[in-house]
């Protein structure tokens, strides 16, 4: 496909509630007018590198529960304003060229399942508020950033059903955060190349998992591992 024909979109109806052209070479303009179709709950656009989004931002009124703007020209307006979007499930915006800091608003995404943000270039630390107010992440990407300082240690256990973390090509620093070896979901974790500290507590993990990059938690970071099992 060679360009969007925005006539085409334009007379999709009103019902539409999916609609998925992931890397099909689009080029062109794509009308604003698909985001505010009342009932699509599903876009996926990703990998259609010569495709423009011209929609200064999320509208509240949105039912987006899937979105997937990977590798795509994304506006920093229009990432502020994802937080508008409380009904999101699914939000893939790998490479999407994001800079500047992680916006507060994304702890408005209560419902929030899955959140990829690497290989962008974003900056600045990641906020106590985000690790507290998202509750439902079982998928977390933010590898290959600029992002800096500790990850926040709070008191309650985040990201309860977390299965795969991965904070990768940072530069993060300071000890693990306690909450990190608490959850018997979690399945992957990716933390090398950053510039963490101290001791490794053991984690605790169902027997009949498999636990990728266990190891990668101390891949080029000044981290002990005496307290892991052996097994592991």
């Amino acid at each position: 496909m060679s360009s969007v024909n925005p006539h085409v979109l334009m007379n999709l109806t009103s019902s539409l509630r999916s609609l998925s052209l992931n890397d099909c070479d689009l080029r062109g303009k794509f009308p604003e007018n698909i985001f505010h179709r009342p009932n699509l709950k599903l876009l996926n656009l990703g990998d259609n590198v010569n495709l423009s989004l011209s929609l200064p931002q999320f509208n509240q009124s949105s039912c987006l529960e899937f979105l997937d703007l990977s590798y795509m020209s994304f506006s920093r307006e229009l990432f502020e304003s994802v937080g508008n979007l409380v009904s999101f499930e699914h939000l893939n915006l790998l490479g999407a060229h994001i800079s500047g800091p992680i916006p507060r608003a994304l702890g408005n995404l209560c419902k929030l399942n899955y959140l990829n943000l690497r290989e962008n270039s974003l900056r600045g630390q990641i906020s106590s508020c985000l690790v507290r107010n998202l509750t439902q992440p079982e998928f977390l990407y933010m590898g290959d950033n600029q992002l800096e300082g500790s990850i926040p240690d709070e008191e309650v256990s985040a990201f309860p059903n977390l299965i795969n973390l991965d904070l990768s090509s940072n530069f993060l620093n300071g000890m693990l955060p306690s909450w990190l070896c608490t959850f018997s979901s979690l399945e992957s974790i990716s933390l090398f190349n950053n510039q963490f500290s101290g001791q490794i507590k053991e984690f605790q993990y169902h027997r009949g998992q498999t636990f990728y990059a266990k190891f990668g938690i101390i891949f080029r970071n000044s981290v002990s591992t005496k307290n892991l099992p052996i097994d592991i």
